[in-house]
Parts: structure tokens; sequence; C-alpha cells
């Protein structure tokens, strides 16, 4: 861990070092394994790691909310909630800015995601489900993450966003790289390459304006007056890389969790009622992204000397793990009560996920439609689903038969 070594400040102790990196791969025990282990009795409930240039790692339910939610103590600005810290052209908005600036950024996009406008999207996600079905039936199985979960969301996805639907597959493999690739210089390309995308259909929306989020921003105002290039193209990057990955992430998980749990599975058919209440259950077991803030000012956060740009990762999925807060908190159950007011999935505070009514909408239609039709499925015996983790984590190869 020599290139790790060089990583760790001179304010921080050696006892609150440990070598954890968020990138790696490996089975759902494994992976679940690596990260319910930092809630381990023997482990500081906040530590640095040297790995990916050195970060905090906030572990408890408390500690996550108070990150994602305490803007006097930690902050977005100027990176963003990405960590490790995303090389891009300018700052991706409005997640990069606080209040008041940020509430003006969001304002022009709010619209897009209230619950009228979420309604025709998931009109449309419903006969996508629909149709996707119609054509995997017949084959008797599918590898999920590539034949359903990247489909549905993110063509519902792109109709809301107004980008066209034929560039799915340029926009998903970026994104899988910006959130799940370790070598920085990579996802700094990537970035850069989604960027210039992103510039042209800001341009192409300048003078064929739409009824979407990116002619929003072109031709809304704020501040009293228009957004510049830099505003825009990051507002619509920040939306992109929201938008088109976390969602499929946590369908995943949700797929094999009702595979290999038939209880569950036939608890939500003989009864649909559930269904609403498992939807905030699975978006507390599994939440897909791993994101955090900087630290404001230097200061004691109980006990520990943070300073100024720190980086402090605040998982949400160690928070909704904790026991503390989730009793029992591996366990899927449909009966938990107050699963929404306390779950950090969508983070807390003005930086609370915007696309969070579009996330729940999309995971009660895959419920609604896949269940009725696929009452009896299960994981392949002869493969190994594969979970890769990074800025947001997701099971990229589930083979499901029928």
């Amino acid at each position: 861990m020599t290139e790790a070594t060089m990583t760790v400040p001179a304010h921080v102790p050696a006892h609150l070092v440990r070598d954890f990196n968020i990138f790696f791969d490996g089975s759902y025990d494994e992976v679940f394994s690596h990260w319910k282990g930092l809630h381990d009795e023997d482990r500081p409930e906040i530590f640095w790691t040297p790995r990916n240039g050195g970060h905090w790692i906030v572990t408890r339910a408390e500690d996550v909310e108070t990150v994602y939610g305490n803007g006097d103590l930690f902050t977005t600005v100027p990176y963003g909630n990405a960590i490790p810290y995303r090389n891009t052209p300018a700052p991706p908005l409005p997640i990069a800015s606080e209040p008041p600036e940020h509430t003006e950024y969001r304002r022009l996009i709010n619209p897009f995601f209230f619950p009228k406008r979420i309604q025709k999207v998931g009109e449309h996600a419903r006969q996508l489900t629909r149709d996707i079905m119609d054509r995997l039936i017949p084959q008797g199985g599918c590898e999920f993450y590539n034949d359903f979960a990247m489909f549905m969301p993110i063509y519902a996805f792109l109709g809301l966003a107004g980008l066209p639907e034929e560039d799915w597959e340029m926009l998903m493999p970026w994104a899988q790289t910006v959130v799940r690739e370790p070598d920085m210089e990579v996802a700094a390309a990537t970035t850069r390459d989604a960027w210039a995308y992103l510039k042209s259909r800001v341009d192409v929306r300048r003078t064929q304006p739409g009824d979407d989020p990116l002619t929003a921003l072109v031709q809304g105002e704020a501040f009293g007056r228009r957004l510049d290039e830099n505003e825009c193209v990051g507002s619509a990057l920040n939306i992109l890389f929201a938008g088109v990955d976390t969602t499929p992430a946590t369908l995943s998980f949700v797929a094999h969790h009702l595979a290999t749990h038939p209880d569950h599975r036939r608890a939500l058919i003989d009864k649909p009622s559930l269904i609403p209440a498992a939807v905030e259950e699975y978006l507390r077991r599994f939440p897909a992204g791993v994101t955090g803030r900087g630290v404001k000012n230097d200061m004691e956060y109980k006990g520990v000397t943070m300073k100024q740009g720190d980086p402090v990762l605040s998982p949400a999925l160690l928070g909704n793990l904790d026991e503390r807060r989730f009793p029992d908190a591996m366990t899927v159950d449909f009966d938990r009560k107050n699963v929404a007011g306390q779950t950090l999935t969508f983070g807390a505070g003005p930086h609370r996920c915007i696309g969070m009514m579009l996330a729940r909408m999309q995971l009660r239609v895959f419920l609604e439609e896949w269940l009725p039709r696929l009452p009896d499925f299960w994981v392949a015996e002869d493969d190994v689903p594969l979970v890769r983790c990074g800025t947001a984590m997701a099971m990229t190869h589930l083979p499901l038969r029928w």
C-alpha cells in the first residue's frame, strides 16, 4: 500500500486509517459482507481510507444523514457529490452548489419531476415493460441487467429528458464507466465525451426547443439571467448520470432478491397492495449510490479532526443497514414501519434526490408488471451473478431462468 499511504494527511491519526476500496467486483455475499463488515465493533465509525486519493468514510446512519443534510459542516462545492472527485470541464449543477444558488438552478428543472409528469412517464415505462417481457418470456430466461434493467428505466428516462432513445447504447456504457471505473483518467475521459455529447444536445435545444429539462435550462432564467453554456451542460451532465444508472442498479438487486426468495415473490403476487411498501423496503435495502460531501471548514466532528476540503464518503447503504436505525437491517421486511421517513437512499437536506418519485415509479411498474406474468423465476444454477461497486453499485450480471 505504498502509493496509497501517500494519501494519508498529517491530521489523520494512524488508528483511524483503514485500507478500504469502494471499487471492487464480487459475488452478492462478498459485496455485502465487504460493506456490512464496516459495522463490526472493532471498526471505527469514522475512518480514513488512503484508496482513490484518500477520503473519510462515515458508517452509521446518524452521520450519513448529517453529511448529506448539514450544509454548515459539509458541502458539495465545488466538486459535487462524487467521491473520489471526478474531473469535469465545469461543476455538475445543481449538485455542485448550495442554497440559495442551488435553489435557483433546481427551480428550472423541478417541474419535470412533479407527480403529473412522472405519471406520464410511468405510462411509457409500463408499456416498455410489457414490450420487453413479450420478447423475453419465450426465451425461458435472460441476463436481467442487460436484457431488462438497462432498457426500461433508461428509455423512460430518455423520454423525460428529451434525449434520443437511440442514444442509449452510447450513454449507458458512459454512465457505468463514470461510476464504476477505478482509473480516474479513464473516468475523466469518459466524462469529457459525455460533456461533448450533451453540449451538442444543448446547442440543438437553443434552436429547437422542446418540453424537456434541456430546454428549460437553455431557455429559462436564474439569477435574473440566462444560464451560460457551462451551467447548462453541467446541469445536463448531473441529470444524465443521476438518472441513467441508479434505477437499473436497484432493479438488478430487487430481481435477484425475488429470484432467491420465493416467499417474498408470492406475497406480492397474492397481495398486490403490499407493493408500495415493498418499493420503499427495496429502496432501503438496495440503494445504488455511494456518494458524499467535502468538509466545509476545519473542524472537530465527534472527536475526529477534519480539514477543509477533506472528502467524506457517506454511503446510503451503510446508513440503511445500520441496526441502530433499522433493526434486522439485512432482512427485507415488507411490514417494516416508517421506512420512507428514515431511509437515506435519496440523501437528505436541500440536495435530496430530485428523481426519487421517478425511481419509485419505475420500481413499482416493474413489480406490478413482472410478477403476474413471471411468478416463478430463479438464478441460473450454471452461472454466477456479479456485483460491481464504485460510486454506484449494481449486479451487472444476473442470469435468470423461468
